[in-house]
């Protein structure tokens, strides 16, 4: 049996109209804007907290400076890719699930395949 068609012989369906093209996040919008006012707030303390380190800790060796340096770098790409998020889903009003970004989320936001 092909994989168009369903165990119980129905009739036969496109497997693309299986996939649920929707996102968790597209029927609340609010938790998204909690989530990137947040993440944005949160991304001041970690900014803060590496600018104490850079200032009193002079002297530490370069892997300890480049390791604070690569947590605040890839905690600011994650509140960028946050606010993108909040963007696409309050100001667009674009589904999530399409997004280039989705292969960040965990699978709960990509695009489920359904089966019968």
């Amino acid at each position: 049996m092909s994989t168009a068609t369903s165990a119980n012989n129905h009739t036969s369906i496109p497997f693309r109209s299986y996939i649920n093209h929707s996102s968790v996040y597209d029927g609340i919008p609010g938790a998204v804007l909690l989530d990137g006012i947040l993440q944005s707030f949160l991304l001041g303390f970690v900014l803060g907290q590496a600018s104490k380190y850079f200032s009193a800790f002079k002297d530490d060796r370069w892997q300890k400076k480049m390791f604070v340096g690569l947590v605040v770098l890839l905690s600011l790409i994650q509140t960028i890719i946050e606010d993108y998020k909040l963007w696409q889903i309050s100001v667009n009003q674009a589904s999530w699930a399409h997004s280039h970004f989705t292969m960040l989320e965990g699978s709960s936001s990509r695009a489920d395949t359904t089966y019968d």
